[in-house]
């Protein structure tokens, strides 16, 4: 017998959590991206910047998902998430501590090669 189950993972957060956990849930993805937007600004690295701004769609792309999959019901992609948000997050922090120490990390270099 085949076992059904919401496709959807924003009803079914809703239907686990309540209107409170949607809205804590919906409320970490606007501080993601909020926050990662900050970031973007602020990294003067091309390619550090591209990263971030990577995590930033990679986030959009499994947000859309979730509204036709129940993705987010599984580990492995909350984990690429996590560590994905947390690379975001490593570029603040380094570019703080560099900032703080009076260093300027040099810009990527053009190959022409």
């Amino acid at each position: 017998m085949p076992r059904s189950y919401i496709h959807n993972v924003y009803v079914l957060i809703l239907t686990k959590a309540g209107a409170l956990g949607l809205g804590a849930f919906l409320a970490m993805l606007g501080v993601f991206f909020w926050r990662a937007r900050r970031i973007s600004r602020s990294v003067r690295d091309p390619m550090e910047r591209a990263i971030v701004v990577g995590a930033m769609g990679a986030t959009f792309a499994c947000m859309v998902g979730s509204m036709l999959q129940p993705s987010l019901s599984r580990a492995a992609p909350v984990t690429l998430l996590a560590l994905m948000w947390g690379i975001v997050e490593l570029y603040r922090w380094f570019g703080q501590r560099d900032q703080a120490a009076g260093l300027h990390r040099p810009e990527h270099a053009a190959s022409d090669g």
